[in-house]
């Protein structure tokens, strides 16, 4: 599929501005090929010499192209918002798990400081059996495991 109808004349302004972000060695990547393309467009390269150019698809030279025409230079600067992969859960179930976690106490309540405890103890003996002292864990309260 061919595309004629594009034609792309950049104001001075423009030319500069996307000259500018090609050139900035901070510009983001995906920003400078933006800019490239539409400098290309521009300067009268088909569609295939853009692609070259560029490394970019077909429907991506496409797109780039048909965004700057409707939005101009600012509509390559940002990209489209895009909908979450995951649905939001339902109001229902929302109010539904956060009555169920005020009401009901965890199983494991109380238990996140002896395992914590028991962590530091771990670390503590691995820390002296690499600096070659031996760690007596029978004197202590709490069991190591």
């Amino acid at each position: 599929m061919r595309r004629n109808d594009i034609c792309l004349y950049l104001s001075p302004a423009d030319r500069a501005e996307l000259q500018s972000l090609v050139a900035d060695r901070n510009t983001p990547r995906k920003l400078a090929w933006r800019a490239d393309i539409v400098l290309a467009t521009a300067d009268g390269q088909g569609t295939v010499g853009i692609m070259r150019r560029t490394g970019m698809s077909k429907p991506t030279v496409w797109r780039w192209q048909e965004r700057y025409l409707d939005e101009g230079v600012p509509g390559l600067k940002r990209d489209k918002t895009r909908p979450s992969r995951v649905p939001p859960l339902p109001r229902e179930i929302r109010l539904k798990v956060i009555a169920k976690t005020v009401q009901e106490a965890s199983r494991d309540a109380g238990r996140s400081q002896l395992g914590a405890q028991r962590a530091r103890l771990r670390l503590r003996r691995i820390r002296l059996a690499m600096i070659g002292i031996p760690y007596d864990c029978e004197s202590l309260d709490v069991d190591p495991r």
